[in-house]
């Protein structure tokens, strides 16, 4: 969806996509962070395609004892912050395909080794991501509904034009 929306002229795709600022990189600062993004003439709405930032460790599902590699719960806060108009994409896929998608996603970036059965019961934050009702609640306290689009997963995979269309004219994209 990112490479898609990157075509059109008035956006600019953060170099990298993911570039986890508001979850993993905070501390690197406002300057690193426009940094990500290169210059492209005309462009109007910068885009941020980082999935950390819909991964936060959220109430009961936290086991005794377990450290997060971040400060995610202040996600939402921060971006409402530097951005409090921010239009925000959340993807809503099958709770266990995603899942399964995000161990298999470590395991190809060389982070996890163990079985599945292993890594999702000693580490929560792959589970965390398909939590989706209580992950937009936490969204919930900081924007306005109307600046949250749903989008289906399977719609994406269906028609990702039309889906990316839509997305164009939730931004408001010129000529969308």
């Amino acid at each position: 969806l990112a490479s898609l929306l990157a075509q059109h002229p008035t956006i600019n795709l953060a170099s990298g996509k993911e570039v986890h600022f508001f979850s993993a990189n905070w501390e690197k600062g406002e300057d690193w962070y426009a940094a990500q993004f290169s210059p492209k003439p005309g462009a109007e709405i910068f885009l941020d395609a980082s999935p950390s930032y819909s991964i936060a460790p959220l109430g009961s599902h936290i086991p005794p004892g377990f450290r997060f590699r971040d400060d995610r719960l202040r996600m939402p806060e921060r971006i409402a912050a530097l951005r409090p108009d921010a239009r925000l994409v959340y993807i809503l896929r099958d709770p266990i395909a995603r899942t399964y998608s995000s161990y298999l996603h470590a395991v190809r970036a060389g982070y996890e080794k163990r079985p599945i059965e292993t890594a999702i019961l000693e580490n929560p934050e792959y589970i965390f991501g398909s939590l989706y009702f209580e992950q937009l609640c936490h969204f919930l306290k900081h924007f306005k509904r109307e600046s949250i689009l749903l989008i289906n997963f399977h719609d994406l995979q269906r028609d990702p034009a039309a889906v990316a269309h839509r997305c164009l004219k939730f931004f408001g994209a010129n000529g969308e």
